[in-house]
């Protein structure tokens, strides 16, 4: 498996696009809010230095994983550089190098000079067993509400 930092570019979404919309499926809740990724957004962030995205191929080069990040001083710790994962994924079919993977993406951030990473896992596809044999803690539990916008007046 070759681990990577990459450029976002019409190549790379195209590559993305197959393993988005499964991951998508895999973990996603509200399965009625379509997938509709801003792209420009994305690389308008990654352009200034505030998103990375790493991708893992396997031996034929083959997009099999990614991994993007949203890098900024805290806000509350402002000389603290801190990363926050946006997502992350390995296809089904590859999947056992996500340690490895998730590791090599911590020492990419450090080398940036990132002080703290946070990683987001599902309910339904917890990894923080895993997380915590890198030396990950729980710090946060997020919750979600679904709003019916019917109701707006």
């Amino acid at each position: 498996m070759k681990f990577e930092q990459e450029q976002l570019s019409q190549k790379l979404i195209e590559e993305l696009l197959p393993i988005l919309i499964p991951h998508s499926e895999e973990v996603e809740l509200d399965k009625d809010i379509p997938l509709d990724v801003a792209w420009s957004k994305y690389s308008f962030l990654q352009e200034n230095n505030a998103m990375v995205l790493y991708t893992a191929r396997n031996d034929e080069g083959v997009l099999v994983g990614y991994a993007s990040y949203f890098v900024n001083p805290n806000l509350h710790y402002q000389s603290s550089l801190q990363a926050t994962q946006d997502a992350i994924y390995i296809d089904k079919e590859c999947r056992g190098f996500g340690r490895a993977f998730i590791d090599w993406c911590d020492s990419q951030l450090r080398n940036m000079g990132v002080q703290k990473v946070y990683q987001n896992t599902k309910a339904v596809h917890d990894f923080g067993p895993m997380l915590a044999t890198l030396g990950y803690r729980a710090e946060d539990i997020i919750y979600s509400r679904r709003l019916d916008l019917s109701e707006v007046s």
